[in-house]
């Protein structure tokens, strides 16, 4: 009877895998297992976390018990996998660990062929993925480029029509300066003009008093 061990070991205790592999197969092998050729052996991110662990190494092996018949001829009253399962639950070294009948199972054979297969489309899918992201870079950069360049006219704009009101404001400010200068020279020719009405006034005025002593001294 075939059976097939799938057990999880953490990433903190990777090192010590070539320790931790043959205790596992010790405890099968000491009650009655023999393991066939081949094993599944990956490195995953675990699902969930276990025991604070959130990576850990998968590796699977398949063994054979002897048959039922063997065991009661054989073994009378010995329950192999019931011994086996008690060993591995208290394992320190296990965070999981599943022993299955492979009856319905592929062989791990075909389990590497497809983790191979499935890591190598991993592969191809990143290297076609490359040259997308790679455009999708150049387009974003392009955009980046344009609101730049869009961001900078826009502020040569404001730059102009901040110098335009600067010269606008200049201008108003000569305007009102004329209109302001213009009132005072109007507000002074009239004085220029009393002062000369003023002069002819006292000029005639002493030519009339003259003229009137000359002519009661007659």
């Amino acid at each position: 009877m075939e059976y097939e061990i799938c057990y999880l070991i953490g990433e903190s205790k990777e090192a010590d895998l070539e320790k931790i592999r043959p205790e596992i197969e010790g405890i099968i092998t000491k009650h009655k297992g023999v393991f066939s050729e081949g094993e599944f052996l990956r490195k995953r991110r675990m699902a969930y976390e276990i025991k604070g662990e959130k990576r850990g190494t998968y590796v699977a092996r398949r063994f054979t018990i002897p048959s039922k018949d063997e065991r009661e001829e054989l073994y009378p009253d010995y329950d192999i996998m019931g011994e086996i399962n008690k060993e591995l639950r208290f394992n320190q070294n296990l965070l999981r660990y599943i022993l299955i009948k492979t009856d319905d199972l592929p062989p791990l054979k075909d389990l590497e062929l497809s983790e191979e297969r499935v890591t190598e489309e991993k592969r191809e899918f990143r290297k076609e993925e490359k040259p997308k992201v790679e455009k999708i870079t150049e387009k974003v950069e392009e955009k980046k480029a344009e609101v730049v360049t869009v961001e900078k006219e826009e502020v040569k704009e404001e730059q102009v029509e901040e110098v335009e009101e600067v010269k606008e404001e200049k201008a108003e400010k000569k305007e009102e300066k004329i209109e302001e200068a213009a009132p005072k020279e109007k507000k002074a020719e009239p004085k220029k003009k009393v002062a000369k009405k003023k002069e002819a006034e006292n000029i005639l005025g002493d030519d009339i008093d003259e003229k009137l002593d000359e002519i009661l001294n007659i």
